[in-house]
């Protein structure tokens, strides 16, 4: 039952993988099988079923009982992880409401849940994730980047709105080189986000990174007129020698 092909994947994952939940929930019935079982990377059938977004294979594995929902493979990721950052709303929920998912686990990277479903601009998932009052929205993964500085750099709109809402994101979060969001988004071309920014609280539109740039050097630097002028409009700007 629980013999291994040669990618690794046992009889439940191949029915999984198709959606074959009936087959799936006859397999489960078979008092040896192993759900948790690592297949491959360091992986489980549970983490590559929240991958997949399979919400049915996920909600049997967790009726079953036999499965750590917090389980990381070889690189740090949890379950939850893979699901957050591939957007599977119905997944994340499932796990969240399993009572003892960590949402704020840290991979080798640094990265969290948030992180990946900020950057892959998930606003459902995030929603979701915003729910859990222990979540530490400012937790910096080794570049020194937050789920604001991921989602303001991807021009994820609706995320950083939702983010900039709660008054435990510092829009100011700084990186490894002193970059704060508000200078990633001046390097792009995400206008909506940058007004986002420039509005909020607290703002710091002069703040001077690793480099000796502002946001308003990174705007003029990339010949983003738009964003130039948005920045000048909101006053108090001043821009660093541009290397």
């Amino acid at each position: 039952m629980n013999g291994r092909g040669s990618l690794g994947d046992t009889l439940l994952m191949w029915a999984i993988r198709y959606g074959n939940d009936k087959v799936a929930e006859l397999l489960l019935q078979q008092g040896d099988i192993r759900p948790d079982m690592v297949i491959r990377g360091g992986r489980t059938v549970f983490s590559l079923v929240a991958e997949l977004g399979n919400e049915g294979a996920l909600a049997l594995l967790l009726e079953r009982g036999a499965v750590n929902p917090n389980l990381s493979d070889s690189s740090g990721r949890t379950p939850l992880s893979f699901a957050a950052s591939e957007g599977h709303e119905s997944s994340v929920k499932l796990l969240l409401e399993a009572g003892n998912v960590n949402p704020d686990s840290l991979d080798s990277r640094g990265r969290t849940p948030p992180s990946f479903a900020a950057e892959g601009g998930h606003e459902g998932v995030v929603k979701l994730l915003l729910e859990r009052n222990n979540l530490n929205l400012d937790l910096q993964d080794y570049n020194g980047q937050t789920p604001l500085s991921y989602a303001s750099s991807r021009g994820c709109e609706g995320v950083v709105q939702l983010l900039l809402e709660r008054r435990n994101v510092n829009p100011n979060s700084l990186d490894r080189n002193g970059r704060p969001p508000l200078s990633y988004v001046a390097a792009g071309r995400h206008g909506v986000v940058l007004k986002l920014l420039v509005e909020s609280r607290d703002i710091d539109p002069n703040s001077v990174d690793g480099d000796g740039l502002t946001p308003l050097s990174y705007a003029a630097k990339w010949g983003r007129e738009d964003l130039v002028n948005r920045l000048l409009e909101h006053g108090g700007c001043q821009s660093q020698s541009i290397r």
